[in-house]
């Protein structure tokens, strides 16, 4: 008698993924992200303290170019508005004229502070390109803990302190 040919046992056939394994994947993308953010977020902080601090060096750069071209001392000034929490406006102002030749709005959310922790800086810079003295002004974001120091030396030298 022929017998047939056994059947296979049926084969299980997947088309797709479980619940489980999604919802696996789905957490994993989620911590991801959670990282990425706070990293962009510290990332942008710190651009903006970069931004500031250069700025600083600029205009502090011009007021000397300034001193030398025309013989006279000019000042650049950093003063708090204690109307306004954490606003700054950075002058640069000649002893011949009285008003500021340029005001500079400061972001919001820094700090900028000289020697004394005072929310007010001031130097000058003679004709011939020398300071008052040895100065610095921190520049401090409070949300990171994170400062800048910019020295500006007696004979006129400005720079970013290391290890800043």
């Amino acid at each position: 008698m022929p017998t047939s040919p056994p059947t296979p046992a049926r084969q299980r056939v997947s088309h797709g993924f479980t619940m489980t394994e999604l919802l696996v994947v789905i957490g994993i993308i989620a911590i991801l992200a959670t990282m990425l953010m706070a990293g962009f977020v510290r990332m942008q902080q710190n651009t903006k303290l970069v931004a500031l601090t250069d700025r600083v060096i600029s205009h502090l750069q011009t007021a000397r170019a300034m001193a030398i071209n025309s013989g006279r001392v000019y000042r650049f000034e950093i003063k708090a508005y204690a109307m306004q929490e954490s606003f700054y406006s950075m002058w640069i102002l000649s002893d011949s004229t009285p008003n500021p030749l340029e005001r500079l709005p400061v972001q919001k959310g820094l700090n900028v502070l000289d020697d004394a922790a005072e929310q007010e800086f001031i130097v000058a810079f003679n004709p011939d390109g020398s300071s008052g003295g040895t100065t610095e002004i921190h520049i401090q974001d409070p949300a990171t803990d994170t400062i800048r120091t910019v020295q500006v030396f007696q004979g006129g030298m400005i720079r970013l302190k290391r290890g800043n």
